[in-house]
């Protein structure tokens, strides 16, 4: 089994529940600007960690393991809340984490990819290349 799974399934909770540190804030979209800022960079930093050399289908392995709280969340505030407010401020939240997890998911199988890629060596000419006069 693929141990980063297991942290994803931690990293989850732990990071959805960052958000709430801001709600000391004052004023509701200066709450909600800050929440989405905090869910937004610990979602793209777990999943730019948790996928650095993984294929890509483990990276959405990862990827569903680590937005399970969020997506799960989004689901019960659509059918519990009857407020308008509440509902778009939690649905804004998973789609951050969503697309920061996405985002970070991408950042890291470019880097892979540039880091696999060989690149080429200039070339220099020598003194033995060039062909000798008979």
């Amino acid at each position: 089994m693929n141990w980063r799974i297991p942290i994803a399934l931690i990293l989850g909770p732990v990071c959805f529940l960052m958000a709430f540190l801001a709600e000391n804030v004052k004023g509701e979209a200066a709450v909600l600007i800050t929440m989405m800022g905090a869910v937004g960079a610990s979602f793209f930093l777990a999943q730019y960690l948790l996928s650095r050399g993984q294929t890509r289908r483990d990276g959405l392995r990862i990827l569903s393991a680590l937005n399970a709280l969020p997506v799960c969340m989004g689901i019960l505030v659509v059918v519990v809340e009857r407020r308008t407010g509440a509902w778009l401020s939690g649905v804004q939240i998973v789609a951050t984490a969503l697309v920061c997890s996405l985002a970070g998911m991408a950042l890291a199988g470019r880097r892979s990819r540039n880091a696999a890629s060989p690149r080429p060596s200039p070339r220099r000419e020598s003194v033995s290349d060039t062909p000798r006069p008979s």
